[in-house]
């Protein structure tokens, strides 16, 4: 099996990338954070990658086990060498083709075609370096594997052994030559340097008193001048006629190996910043006592598991320790309720569980300590929104329809999110409505969180699992952040609201003592 990527396994299984990201991404938060990674690696312009959810479990298998290796210290470091090089190369050398007809009889190009001759001896030394350092590392992921034996074969190859041989030759060529310039007011002349003696030490040593201050310590470093490329072109120029026969050793190089850089190379070096700049946000997050685990994913709809997951985005900016919660859904359950008061983490406990599965059908590690979760086709979601000025709709009328969206884009493999939805009209118009939700979302058989102030739509069916926020005590109802298998009670929610508009017993009392 030849090597075709580092994200899929071969041509057949390659998914079209999503240049438009998916709209569950800004209720996720996920678009913050794969916000920070596109700022930090915009040069890789690496969206795409992020914005395509898989559909196929032997594609996330493949970059799960990339992920493994990359999870090495020494693999990591090697290959973010390797990638920041090329890369690099990859954009200098676009420059590169694109200037060197520019102006060819009357500058020669002679500062692009030098580009070109250092390019390529980057390129020839990181691949040599990488090789080498390949031999001695534990490779076991396939993607990394095969490119492993690509690199290897195209070592051998006559193409890059004779670009190597050249390099180095024309390289050589240039270390030897050496030469004197003559400035004279506005004037400047060339020639070859003939054993001259060099004053080099003695005007170096003679300038050395102006780099201190009066006690002898030295002052700081001026910036330099502006870069004059026109004047670089007009000595190279000259000294191209001096030294005639190598500087078409130059040309005759540039012509050949214009093209010099693999595609096939240039491309790893872009799909493995997927997986790097991935790791770089998790380190962060690791750093401060978070775990991230690679989930098993799987087609069996009989039973899932998350423990100790957690909002990544929310331990991100917080920079600190977030309280995770485990979850656990085995046949017939498949819709979760969540209950309880406000500020509890209902929210963050549905928002991290998405971000879970949309991170997994990335074929990327998701943020817990283990997990088995169904390989899904998408993240759906239905947050709250202000009303739209422009269109004059009220808000229950805005839910009714984004939810109709919702539910013309649902399948059965589909994980939805719907966050505090009817709050705006009756109870018993929002208990109706949530009825007919809830039915819709038991007869589609997708999995589900309903995040609701309704308990009776908690305990409808045996395919539901009702889960409230906990506290830490009945008086003070401090919250926990842990969101526990338990039917609603409502006392929890009806003290929030009787504190939030000053009806609590105490508050009451209170006011009758005055």
């Amino acid at each position: 099996m030849e090597f075709y990527s580092v994200l899929f396994p071969n041509i057949e299984l390659e998914e079209k990338v999503n240049e438009i990201a998916p709209k569950s991404l800004k209720d996720l938060h996920l678009d913050q954070l794969f916000g920070y990674i596109f700022q930090e690696k915009y040069e890789y312009d690496l969206k795409g990658f992020f914005y395509t959810p898989l559909k196929n479990l032997e594609v996330i298998s493949y970059r799960q086990s990339v992920l493994k290796d990359l999870l090495k210290g020494d693999v990591r470091a090697l290959f973010t060498t390797f990638s920041s090089k090329t890369g690099y190369l990859k954009r200098k050398m676009n420059n590169i083709r694109g200037g060197l007809p520019k102006r060819l009889e009357k500058e020669k190009n002679y500062l692009v075609r030098g580009e070109l001759l250092e390019s390529a001896y980057v390129y020839v030394c990181a691949i040599e370096d990488l090789i080498l350092k390949l031999d001695s590392m534990q490779i076991e992921s396939k993607g990394l594997v095969l490119f492993k034996e690509y690199i290897s074969e195209y070592a051998k190859d006559p193409f890059f052994i004779r670009l190597k041989n050249e390099v180095t030759r024309v390289k050589e060529i240039f270390n030897k030559i050496q030469y004197n310039l003559y400035i004279k007011g506005t004037s400047i002349s060339l020639f070859k340097y003939d054993d001259e003696k060099s004053l080099t030490d003695e005007i170096t040593a003679l300038f050395d008193k102006f780099h201190q201050d009066g006690n002898g310590k030295p002052l700081p470093k001026l910036k330099p001048e502006a870069y004059n490329v026109d004047m670089e072109n007009n000595i190279m120029a000259m000294m191209a006629k001096v030294y005639h026969e190598e500087f078409k050793e130059l040309e005759k190089f540039c012509a050949e190996f214009k093209d010099f850089d693999n595609p096939v190379l240039l491309r790893f070096s872009k799909e493995i910043q997927f997986y790097l700049s991935w790791y770089e946000i998790t380190e962060m997050i690791r750093n401060n006592g978070m775990s991230f685990t690679i989930p098993k994913v799987t087609l069996d709809k009989g039973h899932m598991y998350i423990n100790d997951f957690y909002d990544c985005m929310l331990a991100f900016n917080l920079s600190g320790h977030v309280v995770p919660n485990s979850i656990r859904l085995d046949s017939p359950e498949h819709i979760l309720v969540i209950t309880g008061p406000n500020q509890g983490g209902k929210t963050t406990f549905a928002r991290a569980f998405g971000q879970a599965h949309y991170l997994a059908s990335l074929g990327l590690d998701i943020p817990g300590s283990d997990a088995e979760i169904y390989l899904i086709d998408q993240v759906l979601t239905h947050f709250e929104v202000e009303e739209s000025i422009e269109t004059l709709n009220g808000k229950l009328e805005d839910e009714l329809e984004r939810l109709y969206e919702l539910k013309e884009a649902a399948t059965k493999d589909s994980v939805i999110l719907i966050n505090e939805i009817f709050a705006s009209t009756t109870v018993e118009d929002a208990v109706k409505l949530g009825m007919h939700m809830m039915k819709y979302l038991e007869d589609l058989g997708a999995i589900a969180i309903v995040v609701t102030f309704l308990d009776e739509l908690a305990t409808l069916s045996s395919h539901e699992v009702s889960l409230m926020t906990e506290v830490a005590g009945e008086e003070d109802h401090t919250r926990t952040f842990k969101i526990v298998r338990k039917a609603p009670d409502g006392r929890a929610f009806a003290m929030d609201i009787a504190k939030k508009y000053g009806l609590s017993k105490e508050d009451l009392e209170r006011r009758l003592a005055k």
